[in-house]
């Protein structure tokens, strides 16, 4: 419900109302076409802005903020929480969720992929840069490999916690969390 709360929404859905009861239905009749197109657009840039700062929420990191030897990070459907002291890293996504002692995981590395966007003000060009953005997002993150017959591979999304995934300030958000997820792996499995 917070989407209808933006400023952008209100505007397009209070814009129509105010042009009609100032200037009467004879005006309604002339400008409701373009009325309804910048309502429409303000709706659909509020949209895209909603949904990034609903991504950005739904990031959560936990960093052993209060020296208890766990380290967490969570997205959406993906989680990882690595457990100093039990020396266990539990994985989750999409596709399930188990957890592993640090002797069973073998190696971990990181992908952030952006760019690829279609120059264009067409409709087609608005598609394909969606999809684009879609396949970056869902090619990002820290992959872990595991003694694992049954899923030797896991994939843990991330998404900037202060800015959109295609922003330069986004990116390197995105490039300092796996950077310190690196860290935190290099620091507790190394020394095990």
């Amino acid at each position: 419900m917070k989407y209808f709360m933006m400023k952008r929404v209100l505007v397009a859905i209070f814009l129509p109302i105010v042009v009609a009861y100032f200037g009467g239905a004879k005006v309604m009749t002339v400008y409701w076409v373009p009325l309804f197109f910048i309502s429409a657009m303000l709706c659909a840039t509020a949209y895209g802005k909603y949904v990034v700062r609903k991504n950005n929420s739904a990031t959560v990191n936990y960093l052993n903020d209060n020296n208890d030897g766990i380290y967490l990070h969570k997205f959406n459907d993906c989680e990882i929480r690595l457990d100093k002291n039990k020396q266990e890293v539990f994985l989750k996504n999409s596709e399930g969720a188990n957890t592993y002692s640090f002797e069973e995981i073998k190696e971990w590395s990181y992908n952030i992929t952006y760019g690829g966007e279609v120059a264009g003000a067409g409709l087609s060009s608005i598609r394909e840069n969606g999809k684009t953005l879609g396949q970056n997002i869902a090619d990002t993150g820290l992959f872990i490999r595991v003694k694992d017959v049954r899923k030797p591979e896991w994939h843990i999304r991330f998404y900037p916690r202060n800015d959109s995934f295609n922003s330069r300030k986004g990116i390197n958000d995105l490039k300092a969390q796996l950077n310190q997820w690196m860290e935190i792996f290099d620091q507790n499995l190394n020394a095990a």
